[in-house]
């Protein structure tokens, strides 16, 4: 996977729509992590500095691109079947609700 390339479609579509963030769910924290490493705040107001400190670790942990592959796989799920809702789970199958305070929903 282009991590480049990824990370610059994301950010097209956050500017269109960042609630679009919500769709990556528990991934959205990895997938801030890599636009952080190519984009600033400048670039997309949701590209500030609160995270998930747990969901964080956890997904560092992982090797980067299954992490990335992953969070694609979340967020074609959520786009079709979930339509936008923060709710969904961890890759363990727990509960999990996306917020991120840097969007205020």
């Amino acid at each position: 996977m282009n991590e480049a390339r990824f990370a610059r479609n994301c950010l097209a579509m956050l500017q269109k729509d960042p609630g679009f963030y919500r769709n990556f769910g528990y991934y959205w924290w990895g997938v801030k992590r890599v636009l952080k490493e190519h984009y600033t705040q400048d670039n997309l107001y949701l590209l500030g500095d609160y995270e998930d400190r747990e969901a964080s670790e956890r997904l560092s942990a992982m090797p980067r691109q299954q992490m990335l592959l992953e969070a694609i796989l979340e967020q074609q799920e959520n786009v079709l079947y979930h339509m936008g809702s923060p709710h969904g789970s961890t890759p363990d199958g727990s509960p999990y609700t996306v917020y991120d305070q840097d969007a205020g929903f």
